[in-house]
């Protein structure tokens, strides 16, 4: 069975054919209700194109081949997705990491796999984040290259660099929340909608994480996060 990439060129050479024959059928057609003599030099031109019935056979032909090779691209493609799902299942390894980044110690705790994660393609990898002991956790998406280069390779930098997104991503929040006055504000300053309940939703998991690690963090600790994270 073909691949996906093989599927996907054979498609878009058939389209191009296609493109090809129907401009050379509606010239053929035209050219046929004119009732030109046949040796004037549009009739000579048409003949080398092939006749009406030819072209549209032709066509037929590569209509038919283009709904044929779809459904083949459609099968490949979930067949690949399938395959590279079990072999990233395979490769999962439950652990925990934690490091002390500006006096506060966070800790990282791997969870599980997530597909169809907000708008990203592709499976996450979902982490959950606990600062300073605490027992409420955020929750941290990576993607595959990252776990496979941070973790898969035993990397203690590598391993480093997650604590250091996450924490980044969880301090981003938590001043998106603090400057902002209630929830039209923040849709406002973030291009959310006001009417969506997703936004809703979305501001709510902000406010709570912003509350724990208001609890949990020191503004000494915060200030000092702010200017380790200036450049980040």
């Amino acid at each position: 069975m073909k691949t996906s990439k093989e599927l996907k060129k054979r498609i878009k050479t058939i389209d191009l054919n296609i493109d090809k024959v129907q401009s050379k059928l509606s010239l053929s057609e035209e050219t046929k209700k004119r009732n030109l003599p046949k040796n004037h030099i549009e009739s000579s031109l048409i003949l080398n194109y092939g006749t009406v019935k030819y072209l549209t056979g032709l066509l037929n032909e590569y209509k038919r081949e283009l709904t044929q090779r779809k459904n083949q691209f459609h099968k490949a493609l979930e067949k690949e997705k399938a395959e590279t799902i079990k072999n990233i299942e395979e490769s999962f390894k439950v652990f925990s990491i934690s490091q002390n980044i500006c006096g506060v110690e966070v800790t990282a705790h791997s969870s599980n796999l997530v597909f169809n994660h907000f708008d990203t393609q592709g499976p996450r990898y979902h982490y959950k984040i606990s600062v300073n002991g605490s027992s409420y956790s955020f929750d941290y998406y990576d993607s595959i290259d990252h776990y496979e280069k941070r973790i898969m390779a035993s990397n203690p930098k590598h391993s480093k660099d997650i604590l250091e997104s996450a924490l980044y991503c969880i301090l981003q929040d938590y001043f998106s929340f603090e400057d902002s006055m209630d929830f039209n504000d923040f849709c406002d300053n973030f291009g959310y909608d006001n009417d969506s309940m997703k936004a809703l939703k979305t501001y709510q998991l902000i406010e709570s994480n912003y509350h724990a690690f208001h609890s949990n963090v020191s503004q000494d600790q915060i200030e000092a996060l702010q200017e380790h994270f200036q450049d980040y």
